[in-house]
């Protein structure tokens, strides 16, 4: 298997038919615009759809419904295998009590 090169011309091309940076291309400017506004209709959207959603922290539990299982869980008794596991629930708590009073 060869390489024919029969049809080959050999020369210098005419300036007029070299390639430019921006000869032959589209103008993407316009592109790149409507995308921007695209994205700013979909940032939008996003935000509307955002205050449908309820808030998952502050749709289960009160701050004093926090405070009262806080409270409960302190003085409760529990077995070994359970401190851990109350531990991180506590913890968990104490996380939703802080962020209410930094809420206000």
């Amino acid at each position: 298997m060869g390489f024919n090169a029969k049809n080959i011309k050999m020369g210098n091309i005419p300036i007029e038919e070299k390639v430019g940076p921006s000869k032959g291309l589209p103008s993407l400017m316009g592109d790149v615009q409507s995308l921007l506004d695209e994205v700013k209709v979909l940032r939008d959207e996003n935000e509307n759809l955002k205050s449908l959603v309820p808030n998952p922290i502050t749709e289960i539990l009160t701050q004093d419904e926090i405070m009262f299982l806080i409270q409960y869980i302190g003085e409760a008794n529990f077995k070994g295998k359970d401190v851990e596991k109350i531990y991180s629930i506590v913890l968990k708590l104490q996380n939703l009590y802080v962020y209410y009073q930094k809420k206000k």
